[in-house]
């Protein structure tokens, strides 16, 4: 850091070789006049500050303080704006947590009846096999026109078709249950988000 010039309060003399000439004390002469001046200007600078400066500087913290709380609570309001909106997205985020979860539940629900449907149809197939295979053996049996093996084959016939009967009743019941336990269920878990 440079020092303080203190050339410009120097009060030099003229040249050593300028001794003799008047133009160059009137210079000098000049210079000092400017110099006392400027002084003079100084001292009246600090008499003005010991008089006003010490409301000017009362006025100018008031002013400050002023300033101050109004960015305090500038930065306050924002704050709660900043705090709500994190509310916000988090209750948002939460509910669609919630949807998504029961969501998912359903979706593992439908493919397991569809599995399960899946399974059903292969059984009902194999005993649509199975019914077509008894009544070409009862064909089969008229054909040869035995009473025995007709009545036999008959009875065969009917009891298979009952057997897939009640199981049809028994699984479309079950299905049934199963769909009200499941809308249940559901209405359980949707009567909080709503509240």
């Amino acid at each position: 850091m440079e020092t303080l010039s203190m050339k410009r309060y120097e009060l030099p003399p003229p040249p050593a070789g300028r001794l003799s000439e008047v133009p160059a004390w009137e210079e000098a002469i000049d210079n000092s006049k400017a110099q006392l001046e400027h002084q003079w200007i100084r001292t009246m600078n600090l008499e003005l500050m010991l008089d006003y400066g010490i409301e000017a500087w009362k006025a100018y913290l008031e002013i400050f303080v002023a300033l101050q709380a109004k960015a305090q609570n500038q930065l306050q309001s924002l704050k709660k704006e900043i705090q709500d909106v994190n509310w916000q997205r988090k209750q948002t985020q939460t509910q669609a947590g919630e949807k998504l979860r029961t969501l998912e539940a359903n979706w593992v629900l439908l493919v397991s009846k569809n599995y399960e449907i899946e399974q059903q149809c292969v059984e009902l197939e194999k005993k649509i096999q199975t019914l077509r295979a008894l009544v070409k053996e009862n064909q089969q049996v008229q054909e040869t026109d035995d009473p025995a093996s007709y009545v036999n084959g008959y009875t065969n016939f009917r009891d298979e078709c009952e057997n897939v009967r009640d199981d049809n009743e028994a699984a479309t019941h079950d299905q049934h249950d199963n769909n009200e336990d499941r809308i249940n269920e559901e209405d359980d878990e949707m009567r909080p988000m709503n509240t």
